[in-house]
């Protein structure tokens, strides 16, 4: 066996070994420990006001609530609220967009993914609150022109 490569060997569980004050109980941590749940409790979204509405579905205006032992946070999202989509698909979607929220999270250049929720019945995806619009932006610019940089971030 010396010599052979194994191409489909798994990942060890284990990447590195906690040491703490006691080094004879070491404590082994899981790879998958960065791991995100990209779900968010309906309870903690408070919509507040409809922004506007396209072909997938509605933008809100809404405040997301924050509590751990140490804090308590409100941060104002929008939430991209879906049209109505078939029970037998809810799944499949819930996971494409779990690995759109694992490959998207803080990738420069695209909106901040705070989570996916399930609001009145509806799949939303509750992103960062950006002011302002497209036009806006381009009111602001001299001659009306967008970078390809801007292109990309307000159109894709």
């Amino acid at each position: 066996m010396a010599g052979k490569v194994v191409v489909n060997r798994p990942p060890s569980p284990f990447d590195f070994e906690i040491v703490d004050k006691d080094y004879d109980q070491l404590a082994s941590t899981d790879a998958s420990a960065n791991y995100i749940n990209p779900w968010i409790k309906p309870a903690s979204i408070k919509l507040r006001h409809r922004l506007g509405r396209g072909p997938f579905g509605d933008v809100w205006l809404a405040t997301r609530h924050l509590v751990t032992d140490e804090y308590e946070e409100y941060h104002e999202v929008a939430v991209k609220m879906l049209h109505h989509i078939k029970e037998d698909n809810i799944k499949a979607v819930l996971d494409k967009l779990n690995v759109l929220f694992s490959k998207c999270r803080g990738l420069e250049g695209s909106c901040w993914l705070h989570g996916v929720s399930v609001i009145n019945g509806k799949i939303c995806i509750i992103m960062k609150f950006y002011e302002g619009s497209v036009g806006d932006q381009m009111a602001r610019l001299k001659e009306g022109k967008f970078s390809l940089d801007d292109v990309l971030r307000y159109w894709f």
